[in-house]
């Protein structure tokens, strides 16, 4: 009840930065101000297994960016948590007025019944680990509510890519 009551409290939060509280007012933001701004909301242990891709003339885009890298952020926590020892790479590039931010770990995958379940509250592969299940959960809305989309690809054993593809 406590875990639940915190994540709660956890969820109420970002979902009010979300929708007007701090960090929600749009701002242009480029692709490698973005990346900082990621980088800085992981620990040191997390920014270590990251390997960034920055597509060199990837373009701005107008964002609130504090909630764009905080739900780019817990992407890369749970790339780093289901990829092992491997290194999750964080690529970030652009077609005409498009930013794409793509987030892959090479572990174990995620199969297709289990993969139907991503992104609903509090559903984790992960428990043992500390997964909450709310990092595609809140990602999702953010990509959207900027016109934009979130798709998690899976192929069991070879790995995980989450992407968002935003104006």
């Amino acid at each position: 009840a406590v875990l639940i009551r915190g994540q709660v409290e956890r969820c109420r939060l970002l979902l009010e930065e979300m929708t007007g509280g701090r960090g929600a007012v749009p701002e242009r933001v480029s692709a490698a101000a973005l990346i900082d701004d990621v980088s800085g909301r992981l620990t040191p242990a997390l920014r270590d297994r990251l390997v960034v891709r920055l597509e060199v003339g990837a373009p701005a885009l107008l964002a609130p960016r504090a909630v764009l890298a905080q739900a780019i952020a817990g992407l890369v926590k749970n790339g780093v948590e289901a990829g092992g020892d491997d290194p999750v790479v964080l690529g970030v590039g652009g077609r005409g007025d498009r930013v794409y931010v793509a987030v892959r770990d090479d572990g174990r995958g995620i199969d297709e019944a289990t993969l139907a379940h991503v992104g609903e509250p509090f559903f984790s592969t992960r428990a043992d680990a500390g997964g909450r299940g709310l990092g595609v959960f809140l990602a999702r809305p953010v990509a959207e509510g900027l016109g934009g989309t979130l798709h998690v690809d899976s192929i069991p054993g070879r790995g995980t890519c989450v992407s968002l593809d935003v104006p």
